[in-house]
């Protein structure tokens, strides 16, 4: 992933990944949902992403700093009985206009937790 200022066309500026939240049953609910970080070895505060979800109800559709700890950031969505949310999550190294070597080589790793 290259920052979002980077000339060059054929570089990887934006990661996206889906995912869902299904309601297997027929009662409706309500979760919050949790980032949880395994790895995190970024120096800056440019390694940003943005959520979006069909739902209409739970979107960070701006980018945001990816935390450095744990962090619940959505809570309380209710999810109708036998409902599917699908949410697309993209991530980015902010463009700054000056090198940002000092993030060249770092790792993400981390996961999207649902709490009923």
């Amino acid at each position: 992933l290259f920052p979002t200022d980077q000339p060059e066309e054929n570089l990887l500026k934006e990661c996206n990944a889906k995912f869902t939240v299904n309601n297997t049953s027929n009662i409706g609910a309500s979760y919050n949902m949790k980032i949880v970080i395994d790895e995190n070895s970024f120096i800056s505060s440019n390694l940003k992403y943005k959520l979006t979800s069909d739902n209409g109800i739970s979107d960070i559709p701006n980018y945001v700093r990816v935390p450095q700890t744990n962090k619940t950031i959505l809570k309380n969505i209710t999810i109708d009985g036998k409902k599917t949310h699908h949410y697309d999550v993209s991530f980015i190294i902010e463009g700054t206009g000056e090198s940002q070597n000092y993030d060249a080589g770092k790792n993400l790793k981390l996961k999207f937790i649902i709490e009923v």
